[in-house]
């Protein structure tokens, strides 16, 4: 993989002194013997930069005052810091340190000078000749071992003179150090106008947070310090006098490390520190912990392209903050982003314009050659690295060098979010409820858990709905049973002059009756008890041949064979227990208990009865005849006692549906309230937009579900007014803010018709035929099913001017409605502030209200960008430069092929030529158009 040239965070200390300067300097281990000789100066290098690794330290600069009073620079001890970096670095198992050599000035406060670093020693001759140019020559820098205040012709010099030299003519850059303690500039008044020089770029400060006086200053609130223009950027140093650490191991003060910044840059150079001084805000951390180490979020690492039909092979190495590809029309820069969205989209976005569809079947089509691959390495959470190949010759898309079960949720996990050239204008229609969505994203897992719990509460309502249904439907059976019952009964007692020997006979028959059933009820138990011994305990499942690969594998077996012993004594107590159970049951009911003498007792009663009907002269048919209506009259009543039950049961269970629905209400609330709370998250955000959502407001959403119950009869006075009729209800839902959703409005006025008279006319009229139709045959079931289905809650978005006066609303209210520039500017400002994941767009700047690039947009960026991965391509220069992109990519054609151009931060001379030669039309087109702007 290609190394990543963006901008990185580097953790500096830019005033370090060094045992060059013997007064000041504090450790008499590393102070440099007298004479000098090359061999102690580079062991003492060596023990320097050693300690500059363990702190941590990327960059250095070496400022010790005077630079040195040395001429030889074999004698100097920064021309062995530097010649010994690399051979340290490679026995720390580091990178070298970045060492910007320079030196401290005191022109009656005190000045750090910086220039480019150099790689051999003797190149530093030209540093010391500037301080001999500003008035101090090697042989006047020290007074008795006191460095000397810089002085030229015996004249003070000034601060413009040593920004013209060191910064304008020289290419360095000057820091006044300790700004606001003793010898700093700002700690005399009489270097106010000092300070206001703009070219004065950088401050050093002693503590952060700022407090005090440096607050007041820094922060523009001190009237009597302030500058036309940007404040000056602030870092900390240690103004380095020694190596030395307390018992903690920590640097003492004024020890290497003991103060430190993390700046910003491509590669540590004069323009890196220019650039970061520049724009502080976004590349100046004062921090112990690296920047970077606080973002977690998901990103996409690379893109690498190989065989395209337009495109140069090539790979992007992306920043996890904001990444600007910029070229020409037909540089293959939009063809980047997409091919990103074939690899890592989960699913083809619905409803494209048929333009946006026709442009990705045509960048597909690119990639068709034999060769042609995409690579997109993507991290889903810190160290969880994937790679995703796209080989579209074969059809194929899978990841690299493991096997998955489904795709997709792979790439869910980094949560990413595609927008092509036009896709923003589509998602900010009229009439969409994609907004919805982005809140529904900021939810977290809250709207799903309520998701679940909705889809469990209508399954149950449907299903206990289902149970009042069946209830009815058995009501009737119940009724029907009851009457042949109440028929048989009455021809059995017709015969009178039978009825006490009946009535003892149909007290044996139940008894005997009774006796049958317990003994089957018993026999189906055993039997259950022994085919669950036999057949119903699954099998232990065996230990598989690698499992001697698999950790504590001896302890696992163990415990295995110890359940396979346990499950043998399970089936044996199972079928012991059910032979014990069958004893039981021979005993109380078998051949030798007292039931065969019972049963003779009960079977006498029967026939007693038989032999009365004899007696009483009744034929055998007629005795027969009355046995049967006997049986069938039992019959009936079993049936009827099951049919109660069952009745009973789901009664029982249908009245739990209140409280069922009730709770289905509440999930509804509930999911409104978690909206609220993250359009209240969205909107501490962002100052651009004002969002908030209202319960069940969506009227494309209320419609649809209204039409379900359209009974589509012009000829009737409810079909003529069924339009009119869903407006009113939707907006008497509206004016309603207990109503639980529109439908339970319809039920409220149904049992509290006084409450009708409020609501409007065409309601109140047509009521009647209202509720006669829901209860029809024909429409009841979809009326319960509508009373279980949520109408969409509506969020509405306000855009607000950058002087705080509302733009308008998407909805249109108050009469003021977005313009399609205005509203796509409201949606990009919300997927901004919302969410983790990348977002990846083309050419925004196409879709936006110009007015709000610079003043809302770019701050926005700004504040996202190092809490989510932006990638975008542009051709608007206020993105990659005054949103401070991480990683610029430029991209050329040549001979019909995008190939890179240039790429990294804008502190590379390449990557700023680019740029202004891209999106400006060049240096000179640039300035002519400043001057015509009277700038």
């Amino acid at each position: 993989m290609a190394e990543y040239d963006g901008m990185r965070w580097v953790r500096c200390d830019l005033q370090i002194q060094t045992p060059e300067d013997s007064k000041h300097w504090l450790d008499d281990e590393t102070k440099l013997a007298e004479p000098r000789t090359e061999t102690d100066i580079q062991a003492k290098a060596r023990v320097y930069l050693k300690r500059c690794h363990a702190v941590g330290l990327h960059v250095i600069g070496v400022t010790d005052h005077n630079f040195s009073s040395r001429t030889d620079p074999r004698e100097w001890f920064l021309t062995h810091l530097i010649e010994q970096n690399k051979t340290v670095a490679e026995q720390e198992s580091r990178q070298p340190l970045v060492i910007f050599p320079g030196f401290e000035i005191d022109i009656g406060y005190h000045l750090l000078c910086l220039f480019e670093p150099v790689k051999k020693g003797e190149k530093l001759a030209r540093i010391s000749d500037v301080l001999s140019t500003l008035g101090l020559a090697p042989a006047a820098r020290f007074n008795a071992g006191q460095p000397a205040q810089l002085r030229h012709d015996n004249a003070a010099v000034s601060l413009r003179t040593i920004l013209a030299k060191v910064q304008d003519e020289c290419g360095g850059i000057v820091i006044a150090a300790h700004a606001f303690s003793n010898r700093g500039i700002c700690d005399d008044s009489a270097n106010i106008g000092d300070f206001a020089l703009p070219n004065l770029l950088c401050v050093e400060v002693s503590e952060f947070p700022l407090k005090s006086k440096a607050k007041a200053v820094l922060e523009g609130t001190d009237s009597s310090w302030k500058r036309v223009g940007r404040p000056p950027a602030y870092i900390m140093s240690s103004d380095t006098k020694s190596l030395q650490t307390d018992e903690h191991g920590k640097p003492n003060p004024n020890s290497l490390g003991y103060r430190s910044s993390w700046l910003k840059m491509s590669q540590p150079s004069i323009e890196g520190l220019r650039q970061a001084f520049l724009d502080s805000d976004s590349r100046i951390r004062l921090t112990d912990a690296c920047p970077s180490d606080q973002e977690a979020h998901p990103r996409i690492i690379s893109v690498r392209v190989k065989g395209a039909a337009f495109l140069d092979d090539q790979e992007v190495n992306f920043s996890p903050n904001l990444n600007c590809i910029i070229g020409g029309r037909g540089t293959g820069k939009s063809s980047m982003l997409e091919y990103l969205r074939f690899a890592l989209e989960t699913k083809p976005a619905d409803g494209l314009p048929e333009d946006i569809k026709q442009k990705h079947d045509s960048l597909r089509k690119t990639l068709e050659g034999a060769n042609a691959e995409v690579h997109v390495t993507f991290e889903a959470s810190t160290g969880v690295l994937d790679t995703v190949v796209i080989k579209q010759s074969e059809h194929r898309r899978f990841i690299a060098d493991r096997e998955v079960a489904d795709l997709n949720t792979v790439l869910e996990q980094i949560q990413v979010q595609f927008f092509s050239q036009g896709e923003l204008t589509r998602l900010a229609k009229p009439g969409q409820n994609h907004v919805l969505r982005l809140v529904d994203a900021a939810t977290g897992d809250v709207l799903a858990i309520l998701a679940r719990s909705e889809r469990d509460l209508k399954g149950q309502l449907e299903q206990l709905g289902a149970a009042a249904h069946r209830a009815k439907a058995i009501k009737s059976e119940v009724q029907r049973l009851t009457q042949e019952v109440e028929e048989l009964g009455r021809q059995w007692q017709a015969r009178k002059d039978i009825q006490v020997d009946a009535a003892v006979q149909q007290r044996a028959k139940r008894a005997s009756t009774f006796v049958t059933d317990v003994i089957a009820a018993a026999e189906a138990d055993a039997a259950a008890v022994e085919r669950l011994a036999d057949e119903e305990i699954a099998n232990q499942p065996t230990m598989p041949e690698a499992a001697d690969e698999w950790p504590q594998v001896e302890w696992l077996r163990q415990a295995h064979d110890a359940m396979s012993v346990a499950r043998q004594e399970y089936q044996y107590a199972l079928k012991d227990a059910a032979s014990k159970f069958r004893l039981a049951l021979g005993v109380n009911f078998g051949e030798t208990s007292q039931w065969p003498v019972i049963r003779e007792e009960l079977n006498e009663a029967e026939q007693r009865f038989v032999d009365a009907c004899k007696a009483k002269g009744l034929q055998p048919d007629d005795v027969t005849r009355l046995q049967e209506v006997d049986r069938q009259r039992q019959s009936k009543q079993r049936e009827l006692d099951e049919e109660k039950k069952q009745f009973d049961d789901l009664t029982s269970q249908a009245a739990g549906w209140g409280d069922k629905l009730a709770a289905l209400h509440k999930v509804w609330r509930d999911q409104f309230e978690a909206r609220k709370l993250a359009c209240e998250r969205i909107q501490s955000a962002t100052k651009a937009t004002s969002i908030e959502v209202n319960f069940m407001r969506d009227e494309t959403s209320f419609l649809e579900i209204w039409q379900r119950l359209n009974p589509h009869d012009n000829r009737k006075r409810l079909g003529k007014n069924w339009d009119e009729i869903g407006a009113a209800l939707f907006e008497t839902h509206a004016k309603n803010a207990s109503a639980n959703s529109p439908w339970e409005l319809i039920e409220l006025w149904r049992t509290s018709a006084d409450d009708l008279i409020e609501a409007p006319q065409v309601l109140y009229s047509n009521f009647t035929e209202l509720l006669a139709h829901l209860d029809s045959d024909a429409t009841r079931r979809t009326w319960e099913e509508v009373r279980l289905t949520r109408v969409a809650d509506f969020v509405d978005v306000e855009l607000m001017r950058p002087d705080g006066v509302s733009a308008g609303k998407m909805s249109g209210a108050g009469g003021r409605l977005l313009s399609e520039g205005q509203r796509n500017t409201a949606l990009l400002n919300l997927m901004l502030v919302q969410g983790s994941g990348p977002i990846v767009i083309d050419q925004p700047e196409d879709e936006l209200d110009a007015s709000y690039i610079f003043s809302d947009l770019v701050p926005l960026i700004r504040s996202v960008k190092s809490r989510r991965q932006l990638i975008i391509a542009t051709h608007n220069a206020n993105l990659p430069v005054n949103a401070d992109a991480e990683l610029i990519y430029a991209i050329e054609a040549s001979e019909g092929r995008g190939r890179l151009l240039a790429e990294g931060g804008l502190d590379r001379g390449p990557v700023t030529l680019a740029v202004l030669n891209i999106m400006e039309g060049s240096e000179q087109a640039f300035k002519q158009r400043s001057e015509k702007y009277h700038f």
